[in-house]
């Protein structure tokens, strides 16, 4: 039977984490999938581990690339997948059971929606929840609110051709602002359906993202340029706008009227400091 949703992991030296996330894909209670694992040239067990549990369960293939980054995996990986739906998975990540379940009744019953994305919790060196929530798709130029691991349909991956495999960190953000483009309908479940682990290292593919950022925000803005001059207009007025503000508030903060302010509620600022 044709799998409803392809479930795609790129695993990169993940030997010691990767058995609990095919774990929590086997103890889906929606069980119409297949998992596709993408061995990006790990040099620990990672493969000899996804195999064993390729040989336990049909619906598990593995693959191996040369070390290429998250991205090419992810796109190799969805030139396999048979599903309908599309989830990018990582190998340290854990789903809880009825995310597919409730995921795949919601796009099934709503064709417009383009992205189905849970409530999302830290754990391993953190352990709180991850407020993230979409809000326009403005707001998503500015900044990514929509985690990769996000049920989507197969045909709007295929019709974006699917990770630009140049970046490394920031690349689900610059997918979802070409895949949100002119749809950008979404609906984020009320309950914690993905559990995202943190880690102190500071080699992680997210931790190099931040530390990159200012390049990679760069390249997305000039790669999608037409997009942003659509929302934002000229960037040189917007600095311009900018600009004028920071003089602006200069000004006021330097006026007198401020000046006088500061010195009449200067006793309430000291009673409230004493309370």
């Amino acid at each position: 039977m044709k799998p409803v949703i392809s479930i795609i992991m790129p695993c990169y030296n993940q030997a010691k984490y990767i058995g609990e996330a095919i774990d929590s894909v086997l103890s889906q209670t929606f069980t119409n999938w297949d998992l596709i694992i993408v061995d990006d040239g790990s040099t620990d067990d990672s493969y000899s581990t996804m195999k064993e549990y390729a040989d336990r369960d049909e619906r598990i293939t593995c693959l191996r690339q040369a070390n290429a980054g998250p991205s090419k995996a992810r796109n190799q990986g969805a030139k396999n997948a048979k599903g309908k739906y599309l989830l990018f998975f990582d190998s340290d990540d854990i789903l809880a059971p009825t995310y597919l379940e409730q995921g795949i009744h919601y796009m099934e019953a709503n064709d417009e929606c383009a992205v189905f994305y849970p409530r999302v919790k830290y754990f391993g060196s953190r352990n709180d929840e991850e407020l993230v929530r979409y809000t326009s798709y403005k707001d998503l130029l500015c900044k990514s609110s929509i985690l990769c691991t996000s049920i989507i349909r197969k045909k709007d991956f295929d019709r974006i051709e699917g990770f630009d495999e140049t970046m490394r960190g920031f690349e689900d953000w610059e997918l979802f602002i070409r895949l949100l483009y002119h749809n950008d309908i979404v609906h984020q479940s009320s309950d914690i359906l993905f559990y995202y682990r943190m880690h102190r290292e500071e080699g992680s593919i997210n931790a190099q993202a931040i530390r990159n950022s200012d390049q990679l925000t760069a390249y997305i803005y000039d790669k999608n340029r037409t997009i942003y001059n659509e929302f934002f207009g000229n960037p040189i007025k917007s600095i311009m706008r900018c600009h004028y503000l920071e003089e602006e508030m200069e000004k006021l903060l330097h006026s007198k009227k401020y000046r006088i302010g500061e010195f009449l509620s200067s006793p309430f600022k000291c009673i409230k400091n004493l309370l």
